[in-house]
């Protein structure tokens, strides 16, 4: 690689660089020009970015007064990076050497020293197919993108609580059947328990009890009925038979529906009513189609009233439930688009919450999952990154394919006749990729890869072989 174009200090010339046998960068002779100053006979880079004087040759008057170099790990002078200057020219400026704990100023007064490398790049940079190979370049066509990512946040998959349901035993008994495990689907309707209880023969007989009282009051009932109609009994006795009928008929319906709560069906209550066979059996039925996400019991348990079973729910619609630093809540709006990193499932902002966690500060941001039974699992933890529609046209590319200059952000595009250098404005960040905005179509291909060494070429730095 040669430096093709070199501003001339007052005191110092630099020729071209030429490619040592080693494959270094080296400068075979600095000379003075109008004064006497120094010849740097051999320049080479070294593996920090830095620049070795193998030699240094005093000519004429002790202009610059340098009194010390950096020496390097094989004996050799060092000098550190070079620094770019307003007018964009590199200068050497306040080198030093540490020695015996004192720094020595390689120039008087701090002198500032141009090396000045010409800048002024071209906008586009000629190469051939086969030179862009020997570069190491990769070509990658330009991504079109539609939204804009605000930021990142920790979340967890829940379900809704309309769509889970809990399965416990209405009375207390030992279980005796459990047909269902962890992850299996279930039916509405269908029997997943079944227990043993003493418990529901007292509500049985309760029941037995009740219903013969209200049967005998119902006789009672008809028969008062028609004495009073016909003027035989008083009104007052009439009220004393409507009265008991109406308060046994209310505790008959009561046990009756205390026994359908306790998982007996209305065909199991009427042969009980008609038999007055008792069952100390309860089934169990799963009230929705599901999925068993818990199991908290196990055959041959003892189990209390309103203990536990079963914990089944619809998978059909997930939450995220998203905790965002109540600072950046300001960012987010409801409808917002959130994006599960590295799977393709997207959700929409629900809900903003109105408190915020004493113990982290953070806010609960709850999202709907879009997709109807989404690969994500329930109490799955998440990484989501929030997103919005972009009114503008932006594409990614890979972070490898953007060069910087001068504060300045560049894509390296190709062309007919190599590629072209064009500027853009780089909005977001996507993972590996970055999102920008600039004055293309979509349609181009650019360097994915070795955009170093064409930000080189395109700067002056140096040329293809």
């Amino acid at each position: 690689m040669n430096f093709k174009h070199f501003f001339k200090s007052p005191s110092l010339r630099l020729p071209p660089l030429k490619r040592g046998s080693e494959g270094d960068l080296r400068l075979p002779s600095l000379k003075k020009s109008g004064e006497g100053s120094f010849g740097i006979f051999s320049l080479k880079k070294s593996g920090e970015g830095s620049f070795g004087i193998f030699s240094l040759k005093k000519s004429g008057e002790e202009n610059f007064g340098i009194s010390y170099l950096k020496r390097g790990g094989e004996g050799n002078f060092w000098l550190p990076p070079l620094k770019r200057g307003s007018e964009g020219d590199f200068w050497l400026s306040s080198l030093k050497k540490e020695q015996k704990g004192h720094f020595f100023n390689l120039f008087a007064s701090s002198l500032l020293l141009s090396l000045s490398v010409n800048l002024s790049a071209a906008e586009t940079i000629h190469l051939t197919a086969e030179q862009i190979t020997q570069l190491g370049v990769q070509i990658a066509s330009l991504r079109a993108s539609t939204t804009i990512p605000l930021l990142t946040a920790p979340a967890k998959v829940v379900v809704p609580p309309a769509q889970e349901h809990i399965i416990s035993a209405p009375q207390a008994g030992l279980v005796t059947q459990l047909g269902f495990s962890v992850g299996d689907t279930v039916n509405a309707g269908q029997l997943v328990a079944q227990l043993n209880s003493p418990d529901i023969l007292t509500l049985q007989q309760q029941y037995l009890h009740s219903e013969n009282q209200r049967q005998l009051a119902a006789t009672n009932y008809r028969r008062d009925k028609n004495l009073f109609a016909e003027g035989v009994i008083a009104q007052k006795r009439w009220q004393e038979t409507s009265s008991q009928y109406a308060s046994l008929e209310s505790d008959s319906k009561s046990f009756r529906q205390m026994l359908q709560i306790s998982g007996l069906s209305t065909a199991q209550i009427q042969n009980l009513t008609k038999t007055g066979n008792f069952n100390s059996q309860i089934n169990l039925y799963s009230p929705i189609t599901g999925v068993v996400l818990e199991k908290m019991t196990s055959a041959g348990e003892r189990l209390n009233s309103l203990s536990p079973l079963y914990r089944i729910a619809k998978l059909s619609t997930l939450w995220l439930e998203i905790a965002i630093a109540h600072e950046k809540t300001a960012q987010i709006q409801v409808g917002d688009e959130v994006a599960i990193l590295n799977t393709p499932i997207t959700a929409k902002i629900a809900l903003l919450g109105k408190s915020v966690n004493p113990t982290n500060q953070s806010v609960l941001v709850r999202a709907v999952i879009n997709q109807t039974n989404p690969a994500v699992r329930v109490g799955q933890t998440v990484t989501i990154q929030l997103v919005r529609a972009n009114t503008q046209t932006a594409f990614t590319v890979p972070s490898t394919a953007v060069a910087q200059n001068g504060g300045k952000s560049y894509l390296f595009v190709r062309s007919q006749t190599g590629f072209n250098v064009v500027p853009i404005a780089v909005i977001a960040k996507q993972g590996t990729d970055l999102l920008f905005t600039g004055a293309l179509k979509g349609t181009e291909q650019v360097a994915s890869k070795g955009a170093v060494a064409l930000k080189a070429l395109w700067l002056g730095l140096g040329e293809a072989e």
